[in-house]
């Protein structure tokens, strides 16, 4: 089969939270997050458009990672789609090598990101993921570990820009050919 010529890989990590972080004590999933995207040298976009509050989501962790020494975190401050579309995504996203978005429902997320400009700068789910999806879901039957739906899109994503995935949620993501990574355990 051949592959694509014009694949962009990014390398670098994908980290899947699932929201319910300490941002106030410890707060070890951001500073593992602000590791992962360059420690003081960190760029951070901040994404609040899942929560039913985003200008509140927005302030929390815009204070966080202050408090965490990111001199200028910015915000992609949207509460309807049509805000999304008039965002100039270029000028967010340049020079940030970290994007964090927020908990929330997921649904909303879909809902006001999926196919705009800034939702394909960030990580699209487009035909090398697609082709990467397929190839995870039958390996992952083949060897009897079926995977989920959006486990195995996270798993497609990372694996078509050669990303690894950092998540506490290692087991559902073993036999996928991606490099995974708990960075709640130890100093990963």
């Amino acid at each position: 089969m051949n592959e694509s010529h014009d694949r962009e890989v990014i390398g670098g990590y994908l980290l899947v939270i699932g929201g319910a972080e300490d941002k106030y004590n410890e707060r070890r999933i951001l500073k593992k997050f602000l590791s992962l995207a360059g420690d003081e040298k960190a760029e951070v976009l901040i994404v609040p458009v899942a929560s039913d509050f985003p200008e509140f989501a927005a302030d929390v962790y815009v204070q966080a990672f202050r408090n965490l020494g990111v001199a200028n975190p910015r915000v992609l401050r949207a509460t309807s789609r049509q805000d999304i579309v008039q965002a100039d995504a270029e000028k967010l996203l340049d020079g940030v090598n970290g994007v964090f978005i927020t908990g929330g429902d997921q649904m909303r997320l879909v809902s006001l990101l999926g196919g705009t400009d800034f939702a394909d700068r960030i990580l699209p789910f487009g035909s090398d993921a697609a082709i990467e999806y397929a190839r995870i879901a039958a390996e992952r039957r083949k060897i009897g570990r079926p995977i989920s739906q959006f486990d195995a899109q996270i798993a497609a994503i990372a694996r078509s820009v050669q990303a690894a995935i950092a998540t506490r949620n290692v087991a559902d993501f073993q036999g996928c050919s991606v490099k995974v990574v708990n960075p709640w355990e130890g100093d990963a």
